[in-house]
């Protein structure tokens, strides 16, 4: 078994799959050849990433900080790159597919693979030209579409999943059983899968549900939601989105007096969650579903190796939660085709993705932060993602803003779920 593990514990083990065609056959024996992304000469591996960094998604330059983090280590001296040197080339993608396709296309021949791209309307948009090229990537994070997709090597439970839990510990921990449920979910592809998870899992609870609303992303005025979800009644209302969504959610809600219970995941959480708009409101009644656990945690075995070596990178970091943790898993996972990709003296893309599909087999999560074990089986028809989920409500008084109120809640809503998918 092959594993996700701290830098110490790394290394490679499991059932080594067909050996691919080497990229140049005219390379001598023992010497890796010249493939995209990577320069034998100076044992350079570029990889690519396109996560926006500017505008409101300016602190999602922390993921690509968690990667270099990870990869630093990884081509230190008893590293399982040791020896390589691995670069990251990230361009801004506004979070917009119109602005990521074009960047993706200048720099797609310069990378042996993706370590990330973030947000599903991008990967959807993207997939078609990767598949041309045989590139992979590792998403920030996956619908349930990407889980089987050739050209994706997912990391973390499915992005829905996270919902899917959240309804299962809101009426079996949190004590809402005999709550009215009802939801907000951003019209895309990401919200059609949360949308999903939903209602999958207020019928496998068989709790009350009311209304099912949708918005547009970019939507910043959310009266027109906040009054419809009050008038029906909602007491548990689960939201689905990016950004700033909660704190416009909670706006409006103070403004019209409405106090529900909600439940989000990673992907609505900011680092000015716990001090700017609405925030009293959010501590109050907000509850989030993110992998791993507090920044000064000790449960998850790699959460402080990670924080040692962001606190190595010489800039400034602002404890965050999931992102830096997103950017350090991908890269885990990143380091581990690579690596498989030397041992057999191939780096080609054809090879990558080779072992991508039929040689990581299960990954265990050695370092607590991404969930449990990834079974990615022997095809990508095969996976199995983890399911495991922590929760946390909103405390200024804590580096992220996050305060951990249960690590690696295991939810048999979202085992059901899984195996409907298949």
């Amino acid at each position: 078994m092959a594993a996700l593990a701290t830098i110490g514990a790394l290394a490679l083990s499991g059932c080594a799959g067909t050996s691919a065609t080497p990229a140049d056959p005219d390379a001598p024996a023992g010497e890796l050849a010249a493939a995209p992304g990577f320069d034998p000469a100076t044992k350079t591996i570029t990889v690519g990433s396109l996560v926006p960094v500017s505008g409101i998604w300016a602190g999602a330059v922390t993921n690509i900080q968690g990667m270099q983090a990870y990869f630093d280590q990884a081509t230190a001296t008893g590293g399982p790159l040791d020896g390589y040197t691995v670069e990251i080339d990230n361009q801004d993608s506004k979070y917009d597919p119109a602005t990521a396709i074009p960047l993706f296309n200048g720099m797609k021949d310069n990378v042996s693979m993706f370590s990330m791209i973030l947000g599903a309307p991008i990967i959807d948009a993207l997939l078609p030209t990767m598949k041309e090229d045989n590139l992979i990537g590792v998403p920030a994070g996956i619908v349930p579409s990407f889980l089987t997709d050739e050209n994706i090597v997912p990391t973390f439970p499915l992005l829905n999943t996270y919902h899917a839990a959240a309804v299962d510990y809101a009426a079996n921990d949190l004590g809402f059983a005999d709550a009215k449920y009802c939801s907000l979910v951003v019209e895309d592809v990401f919200g059609d899968a949360m949308q999903d998870a939903y209602d999958f899992a207020v019928d496998d609870l068989a709790v009350e549900t009311g209304e099912e609303l949708r918005f547009a992303s970019g939507t910043e005025d959310f009266t027109a939601q906040v009054s419809a979800l009050k008038n029906d009644g909602c007491e548990v209302v689960l939201i689905g989105g990016v950004g700033m969504i909660v704190q416009q959610f909670a706006i409006k809600a103070v403004q019209l007096d409405y106090n529900p219970q909600i439940i989000t995941s990673n992907t609505a959480y900011n680092v000015t969650m716990a001090t700017g708009p609405g925030a009293d409101w959010i501590a109050e009644h907000v509850v989030f579903a993110v992998t791993g656990t507090g920044w000064d945690g000790t449960e998850a075995p790699g959460q402080q190796e990670m924080v040692s070596a962001l606190d190595g990178l010489g800039v400034d970091i602002v404890p965050t939660a999931n992102a830096y943790q997103t950017g350090w898993v991908n890269a885990a996972l990143t380091t581990l085709i690579l690596e498989k990709a030397i041992e057999k003296g191939d780096m080609s893309r054809a090879s990558l993705q080779e072992i991508a599909l039929t040689e990581l087999g299960e990954v265990d999560d050695d370092m607590g932060m991404s969930g449990g074990p990834f079974d990615y089986g022997t095809s990508a028809a095969d996976r199995t993602p983890p399911n495991l989920m922590s929760f946390f409500t909103v405390d200024a008084s804590v580096p992220t803003g996050l305060s951990l109120q249960k690590y690696n809640f295991e939810s048999s809503v979202v085992k059901d779920y899984v195996e409907s998918l298949k």
